[in-house]
């Protein structure tokens, strides 16, 4: 049994569903953060909410967890981002009331939900680590491509043509320091050498993950002065 089946079929949680369909929200940016959630089927975006339309930060799926740090702060925070169903959602909400109420009365049902928390925190932990390491450099194009690489092994749903990946301008400006000219010229190389594939919505089609794979390798081979060119 996966992990989100595991909660999503346990009696005790069924009264804290709550069932979403596309486009509506969780909670949006700058909510306070009263409660977590548990993502049992679906896929939900992360978004900003501070310019005329949500912009996509990256994807949530089964299993994973939102506002889990909730449960150890005395005074609820502010949503960072929005969180909105990009599917049919289905997720558990847990309040820090409920939380305690089942420490008291069902304390292994909470074990097993701390071990959820601290798995998909120290995943978290190790895709930061991932993605800081792969930025680090000052070449735009690796940094770019380490990015899109990192996406399409974190959120990348493979479909017919390839791994889509769900990463638009706005993704990029959240991760990059860059202009949006300087994005759509690498884009567009990426494009016209068949490593990347434009889709709709923000979505990049990569055909051969290990074509990109050996791509950026070569870049990052490549003497500072061949990059700078």
């Amino acid at each position: 049994m996966s992990f989100a089946n595991y909660f999503w079929e346990h009696p005790l949680l069924k009264p804290f569903v709550r069932e979403l369909e596309p486009g509506e929200f969780l909670f949006h940016q700058n909510d306070l953060a009263d409660s977590m959630i548990i993502v049992l089927s679906g896929l939900v975006e992360l978004v900003t909410e501070t310019g005329k339309r949500p912009q996509i930060i990256t994807l949530i799926e089964p299993g994973q967890f939102l506002g889990e740090q909730t449960l150890i702060k005395d005074e609820p925070a502010k949503r960072v981002f929005g969180a909105r169903a990009r599917s049919s959602v289905r997720a558990v909400e847990l309040s820090k009331k409920i939380v305690d109420e089942i420490q008291v009365e069902h304390p292994p049902l909470l074990i097993d939900l701390l071990k959820g928390i601290f798995s998909i925190a120290s995943e978290r932990v190790g895709r930061a680590n991932q993605i800081i390491a792969a930025l680090r450099t000052t070449n735009n194009e690796v940094r770019l491509l380490s990015l899109l690489l990192y996406f399409a092994k974190h959120t990348g749903v493979r479909g017919l043509r390839g791994t889509d990946v769900l990463m638009g301008v706005s993704t990029i400006h959240f991760y990059l320091d860059m202009s949006d000219r300087d994005i759509q010229e690498i884009l567009e190389r990426c494009q016209e050498s068949g490593l990347i594939m434009f889709g709709a919505k923000g979505v990049i089609t990569i055909p051969d993950l290990s074509a990109l794979t050996a791509a950026l390798d070569t870049l990052k081979a490549a003497p500072p002065s061949a990059q700078a060119a």
